[in-house]
């Protein structure tokens, strides 16, 4: 077991936890992350610990508790009573959001959310900020606060660093390679390109090559997204929105949505799923379809 380090011991205090009572400790490897790390559990904690004795994942078991702490009485015709929460607003986490900045070193970073949009727990997301606006959510620190007694309910970090944060091709060279994709979309003229990171997706846990990527991310009428690596001019992905017409498996307006639908069809057919006895539906669905199945 690695000795944590005295940030991550600072991180315990704020969360008001330490690790005793240990009930199990293993290693783990996270391949979303391609990190190791050397997980203690206690009997109320989660914790995920790099080599450096960092802290990288944790989460609190009492959150996440059999029992229901905000339950509350329903009757039928009776209006729900409302929940008591420690954290209503925003300045209510500002002691939190200051200690984790602090013990982090968060002054090259940017909180990009902070919200309740989800009730019962408050989510706040510090992203490296690069300058520009050009920010990494690949190196990025994660708190989920519980809204009703403002603990912590788990905290994130991540230290995906891109290959680089200056381009090698324009805006107009990104454009250009692209220009096969864009004109297979007849009717579409607004084009927008902005500096961002791509994640390349690999299977190559030996690769000493770094998959977050400095791209070009080229925006046709807010609807199709095409990603240039902004080093190589290699197109990385693409993808559009879908919108009204999205589909559970595919929408029969937008290109390559037939190999879309066999892919999906095929994947959900090796887990044993399939259609037997119904057609295939081809038509598109609007928004009055999505508005009736609701």
């Amino acid at each position: 077991m690695p000795k944590i380090n005295a940030k991550s011991e600072e991180l315990l205090k704020t969360f008001n936890k330490k690790i005793s009572n240990i009930d199990s400790i293993n290693k783990i490897y996270d391949s979303s992350l391609n990190r190791e790390a050397t997980r203690i559990k206690t009997d109320n904690i989660i914790v995920d610990i790099d080599e450096k004795g960092e802290i990288v994942s944790y989460k609190n078991i009492d959150d996440y508790s059999t029992i229901d702490k905000n339950k509350r009485n329903y009757g039928e015709g009776e209006e729900l009573s409302k929940p008591n929460y420690m954290v209503n607003k925003e300045s209510d986490l500002n002691s939190v959001v200051s200690s984790i900045e602090e013990i982090n070193n968060l002054e090259d970073y940017k909180l990009i959310d902070c919200s309740n949009d989800l009730e019962g727990c408050w989510i706040l997301s510090w992203c490296k900020n690069y300058g520009d606006e050009l920010v990494n959510p690949y190196e990025t620190v994660n708190v989920i606060v519980d809204a009703q007694d403002g603990s912590i309910m788990l905290y994130g970090k991540n230290e995906n660093k891109p290959n680089s944060i200056e381009p090698n091709i324009s805006e107009n060279d990104a454009i250009n390679y692209a220009s096969n994709i864009i004109s297979k979309y007849d009717g579409y003229n607004n084009i927008e390109v902005d500096l961002t990171f791509y994640k390349v997706e690999t299977t190559n846990t030996n690769s000493t090559e770094n998959d977050i990527r400095l791209t070009w991310k080229i925006s046709v009428d807010d609807n199709i997204f095409i990603y240039v690596d902004a080093i190589t001019g290699d197109i990385l992905g693409k993808d559009r929105i879908k919108s009204d017409y999205a589909r559970s498996i595919s929408a029969c307006d937008f290109l390559g949505y037939v190999e879309c639908a066999n892919m999906a069809s095929q994947a959900f057919a090796r887990l044993g799923y399939n259609q037997t006895g119904y057609p295939v539906v081809t038509w598109t669905i609007s928004q009055v379809d999505i508005d009736w199945v609701l």
